[in-house]
């Protein structure tokens, strides 16, 4: 698993460092690092698909079955890699809310936010890759992306209500703005799971 693990941060070491780079110099620019940081994790997702994409097109997909490695280090050294990547992220987002400073629902409200891009959508992509193939888990997760942009779309954020006369903004958080974290690494934390699982099912 460690030589999977290693070849999979290898290949994305280069656009990793660009993305973060990029992320940090923007942020300074205008002020708010941690807008960025959002940004930066959405390409970050994405880049993540980079491994799995190259093993579809050269065959090494299903090669990597026949390994003298177990599947389920296969698996593991996936999830591995989005938890090194994305996690490095999240902790970045945690410092940037602390040193702003944040109140406590806040911070916890935006890593819930930070863990459903960088680690709830990946997680579900590595779960049906690991039954179906990349190629179909790459068509099944779009209706789950719409789902997601949806539920992004209609569901009510925080409240927020601007005083004037220089005084901070007062946000008001709602019971289910607080489950979202748990809620994100449970998710993850399954897919994982069911993952190691459904990988021993795979047909080449």
């Amino acid at each position: 698993m460690k030589g999977l693990l290693l070849r999979n941060l290898y290949s994305l070491r280069i656009p990793v460092l660009i993305v973060a780079a990029a992320a940090v110099l923007f942020g300074a620019m205008i002020g708010v690092p941690f807008m960025t940081l959002y940004l930066g994790l959405t390409y970050l997702v994405m880049l993540e698909t980079m491994p799995l994409a190259e093993d579809v097109k050269s065959g090494f997909e299903s090669w990597r079955l026949t390994m003298p490695v177990s599947r389920k280090d296969c698996v593991n050294a996936s999830f591995l890699t989005v938890l090194m990547i994305n996690g490095s992220v999240l902790l970045l987002s945690l410092l940037c809310d602390i040193a702003a400073p944040s109140e406590f629902q806040e911070i916890w409200y935006d890593f819930g936010i930070m863990s459903a891009i960088g680690l709830l959508l990946p997680g579900m992509l590595l779960l049906l890759t690991s039954r179906f193939g990349f190629k179909k888990a790459g068509i099944m997760i779009l209706p789950l992306l719409m789902l997601f942009a949806l539920v992004q779309r209609f569901v009510p954020g925080p409240d927020v209500q601007f005083h004037g006369n220089g005084t901070p903004p007062v946000v008001t958080y709602q019971p289910y703005h607080m489950v979202l974290t748990p809620v994100c690494l449970a998710v993850f934390v399954t897919a994982w799971l069911l993952s190691l699982h459904l990988i021993e099912k795979r047909e080449f």
